[in-house]
């Protein structure tokens, strides 16, 4: 396996859930997923206003699937696309095996086999 291949391999839905993304620093609700991308970072503290009480720290680089998302157009991404071939490509397959179906019961019909 590449170099890559072996990094990418390591990357995973957090479990447990982090308590907020390290980009966007939103809170973790009950649908939203995140992606450990197995990475120490020092993003620092996030501190409660007036007191100054640290509250969490963000010290792993885990995202919320927004911001994956939102990197991944940055890119040209276009995450319905992969899902769309797939679709169109298991519907083709689908009417070769009826036609190739069909094509075996007219062969059988004109006495071809």
């Amino acid at each position: 396996m590449s170099a890559i291949g072996e990094r990418v391999a390591r990357f995973k839905i957090s479990d447990p859930k982090p308590a907020r993304c390290a980009a966007c620093f939103c809170s973790a609700d009950a649908t939203t997923r995140f992606v450990d991308l197995d990475a120490h970072i020092d993003r620092g503290a996030i501190v409660e206003d007036g007191s100054g009480a640290v509250i969490d720290s963000i010290d792993e680089l885990h995202l919320c699937e927004n911001c994956v998302n939102n990197a991944a157009e940055t890119l040209d991404y276009k995450p319905g696309l992969h899902q769309t071939h797939l679709r169109l490509n298991r519907e083709l397959m689908r009417e070769r095996d009826e036609l190739r179906q069909e094509n075996r019961i007219l062969r059988q019909l004109v006495g071809e086999q």
